[in-house]
């Protein structure tokens, strides 16, 4: 048993693997197992920080749909961060970056998404989840 005894049949199988080229599957562990990382301690410790603040759980809450929202017991979506959670923020982090890094370099503050792409494939940072 095991994915690892799985074989390719390329007579039966090969409109599968063209069906899902350029598709991947991520998985993801549980954040509490990747606490022993300084910066993922230091995001949940921060979020943990904002989540007593009355005014950024009401924003929050603004913005998110009502089966979702965080209550004043700790409960709801955003009172624990999921893989998830950490993995938006280090995406949107990565971006945030690239286009810090055309800014400094460019005289007009608009660029092209092009020029985003490229900057954003040399972006390296430790992430809140993983490395960048």
């Amino acid at each position: 048993g095991g994915l690892g005894n799985l074989k390719y049949d390329s007579s039966g199988q090969a409109d599968i693997i063209a069906g899902i080229t350029g598709s991947a599957l991520l998985l993801t562990a549980d954040p509490r197992t990747r606490l022993k990382r300084e910066q993922t301690a230091a995001f949940m410790k921060e979020w943990g920080e904002l989540l007593q603040s009355n005014e950024w759980t009401e924003y929050l809450n603004a913005k998110m749909p009502e089966s979702s929202a965080w209550t004043a017991d700790g409960e709801g979506l955003l009172a624990s961060p999921s893989s998830f959670n950490l993995l938006s923020y280090d995406a949107i982090m990565s971006i945030a970056l690239a286009s810090c890094d055309i800014e400094s370099s460019h005289e007009d503050v608009l660029f092209s998404s092009q020029e985003l792409f490229e900057a954003f494939k040399t972006i390296k940072f430790e992430g809140a989840y993983s490395s960048v």
